[in-house]
């Protein structure tokens, strides 16, 4: 739907100037005018790129707005498989890393009972007195009336007596008869509470864990967890008596059994069984102090770990060794596996200090100072220079999320699964300013096939879809990059065998392949090769932009709008990163280009206005010959030839013979002229005498 030119300016908070400039430049015609109706195709063009056109364009004050209005407009859940691993980098300890993970089924099931509990309700006088009086001894009816002053011959004292006891014994209190009464258990318990109880019955659900046998509060724990009910199960786990539910209700039906509070399960009966299982993720991670395996539960619903069931897996020993194993594919290189060879020396300085960090960083929580604590892993998140498979896919979220600058993917092959993950970061970056160069590798053999089709078409959409977004294909290469451009701490990459755009943590499988990114400072070698992959993409986009200004043809061809807008819509911004980079050579090419192309466009535009004039002339010559000349068609030809004074201004000279022509033209047929005004009609009202 088309929007007027300052909704869209309001809404993206860029001035109006530089939306028409913006525009103009790229094949749409805009008036600076507020009142000038964007069409949709032009403002999805316009959201996709204005970012980009104001960083590269240094217009003080807009883009930093407009960035962050794009990157509002575009938000994205990420895959699951990124959303664990950061969730996760934030548990780890500085000592561990992340082994790989999985997704697992928790099996747990909720027990139906019935039961008769006992409530504690307050003493009225009577109640506090008689079990005073009890504790003390066990007396007869005479004794207790005595005491209380109530004399027991009396029929009416007696039954209020009676009636009080009758009360007691019925909460089982008390017990005897009028010869002697008692306190049971129970009644010295609540004596010297201060309390009563009186009996109900209710069901209840208990929650069992059937995987490791957790027994803290199920109930709250697996409440929370996305479910499904299973028809058949196994009923692990199941309290067999009163002795073995009670501990479970205490912390899970606290309204049925809860000492503390003096409400007591009496007795139940089991009423029925159901077996559910849970959805987590199970994460381990190796401890390099300590040479152990730590697990965590992650749950996606709610993107968090949840630490009772971290902490439940984590003390058995044998589930955890069978998950462990499930990640470890012995019999494929790709997969993780244990080694017997020694570690290299950078691995070892490595570890040996973040074991340092770690001991400091854990004096500092004894020390109860959090300040020196979020310092210390602050430092080492800055400073850390290797990465595994997952701890890489952290990192490069990280970029995309903190990161407004230049980013250079070199990878080899280019996977449908690893890329169409990658897309949404991509967009992303790109709609908040960011550029983004992917390079992958020519076939060493002339055959491989080095990129999916599908996943190469989406590259190349997004490649005309963003002016920020690059991609070429180079000579044979095996090796693996991320250069990260003018960020403002400067420059620096990643090297490694971390194939981007054909690796991808993927969910599902029963182990994570371990490749390896290192961060290092960019140094001269890498100035070099950065300065050879730049002359491929320039000398690649440089070529497109070529052949785009030379297939423009204009001699012997009708000249109409759509031409003269193709023609205007062809400009050199894809190729602003390259100049004054390269060599004087691209430069001067790239000028004279420039040069080709607006002689081409003003070629064009006089053509396009010899062509329309010779149109209208037509027009006016036949009209002049018409006895019967409506005002209709004077007015239409007269909007035809504003049309070209508008879009053509300096050409006014070429205009204004035409002009005088439509001038002259006479308008015979003058029927549907206004006829006078009957000022005699009462309902349209008379004229009034001036005062």
């Amino acid at each position: 739907m088309a929007k007027k030119l300052s909704k869209i300016s309001k809404e993206l908070k860029v001035g109006i100037s530089v939306i028409a400039e913006f525009l103009n430049n790229n094949g749409y015609d805009c008036e600076e005018n507020p009142n000038e109706r964007i069409p949709e195709e032009a403002i999805e063009f316009l959201r996709n790129n204005i970012s980009a056109y104001l960083q590269e364009s240094n217009i003080a004050g807009q883009d930093q707005n407009v960035q962050e209005k794009a990157v509002e407009d575009y938000t994205f859940d990420p895959p699951v498989e990124i959303k664990l691993i950061d969730c996760v980098s934030k548990h780890k300890l500085l000592i561990e890393n992340i082994i790989g993970f999985t997704d697992y089924n928790w099996r747990y099931s909720v027990a139906k009972f019935h039961g008769t509990c006992s409530q504690p309700v307050k003493f009225s006088v009577f109640d506090e007195v008689i079990s005073k009086i009890l504790l003390i001894k066990e007396m007869s009816l005479i004794e207790i009336g005595n005491i209380l002053g109530l004399n027991v011959a009396d029929e009416a004292e007696k039954n209020i007596l009676l009636s009080a006891i009758a009360d007691l014994k019925n909460d089982k209190m008390v017990d005897g008869d009028e010869s002697f009464y008692w306190l049971t258990t129970t009644g010295k318990q609540y004596a010297n509470n201060g309390v009563k109880f009186s009996t109900f019955e209710r069901d209840f659900e208990l929650y069992i864990d059937s995987t490791t046998g957790f027994k803290g509060n199920c109930r709250k724990v697996f409440e929370r967890l996305k479910s499904q009910k299973q028809e058949t199960f196994v009923k692990d786990n199941l309290p067999n008596n009163i002795d073995e539910v009670k501990p479970l209700a205490e912390i899970q039906a606290p309204e049925i059994h809860f000492p503390e509070k003096n409400y007591i399960l009496q007795s139940c009966k089991p009423i029925g069984i159901e077996g559910y299982i849970a959805q987590v993720w199970i994460v381990l991670l190796e401890n390099f102090r300590e040479q152990s395996v730590r697990a965590l539960v992650y749950d996606e619903n709610r993107d968090c770990i949840v630490e009772e069931l971290s902490e439940a897996l984590d003390s058995n020993e044998d589930l955890k060794q069978t998950i462990l194993e499930k990640l470890i594919d012995k019999d494929n290189n790709d997969g993780i596996s244990y080694t017997n060879e020694d570690k290299n020396s950078d691995q070892i300085d490595v570890e040996s200090s973040l074991i340092s960090e770690q001991e400091a960083y854990d004096n500092a929580i004894i020390e109860n100072n959090p300040t020196k604590a979020e310092e210390i892993v602050k430092n080492v998140e800055l400073t850390k220079r290797h990465f595994n498979s997952v701890e890489f896919e952290v990192e490069l979220k990280r970029l995309f999320e903190q990161t407004k600058c230049d980013l250079w993917i070199i990878s080899p092959w280019i996977k449908k699964y690893a890329t169409m993950h990658r897309i949404p970061f991509f967009e992303q970056y790109l709609k908040k300013g960011g550029r983004i160069f992917i390079s992958y590798s020519k076939p060493e053999n002339g055959i491989d096939e080095m990129a999916d089709p599908e996943a190469l078409e989406k590259l190349e959409e997004l490649e005309t879809k963003y002016h920020n977004f690059y991609i070429t294909q180079m000579a044979p290469f095996h090796f693996k990059y991320v250069w990260v451009r003018g960020a403002s701490e400067g420059d620096w990459f990643y090297s490694g065998s971390f194939n981007i755009l054909s690796f991808y943590v993927k969910k599902g499988l029963t182990k994570v392949r371990q490749e390896m990114m290192t961060k290092l400072n960019w140094g001269a070698e890498e100035n070099d090769y950065f300065k050879e992959v730049l002359s491929s993409f320039g000398n690649k986009y440089l070529e497109l932009y070529r052949k785009s200004v030379q297939s423009i043809i204009i001699d012997g061809v009708q000249v109409d709008r759509k031409l003269l807008q193709d023609i205007k819509a062809l400009n050199s911004n894809k190729l602003k990163p390259f100049t004054n980079t390269i060599d004087d050579n691209f430069d001067n090419e790239i000028l004279e280009l420039q040069i080709q192309k607006d002689e081409l466009f003003q070629q064009a535009k006089s053509e396009f206005l010899r062509s329309e004039l010779e149109g209208i002339n037509s027009l006016v010559q036949k009209y002049a010959s018409d006895s019967n000349l409506s005002v209709e068609k004077k007015r239409e030809v007269q909007s035809k030839l504003n049309v070209l004074k508008n879009e053509y201004p300096d050409n006014l000279d070429e205009i204004e013979p035409i002009q005088l022509q439509i001038d002259a033209l006479k308008v015979h047929d003058l029927s549907r002229l206004s006829k006078p005004r009957n000022f005699n009609n009462k309902d349209k009202g008379k004229f009034k005498k001036k005062k």
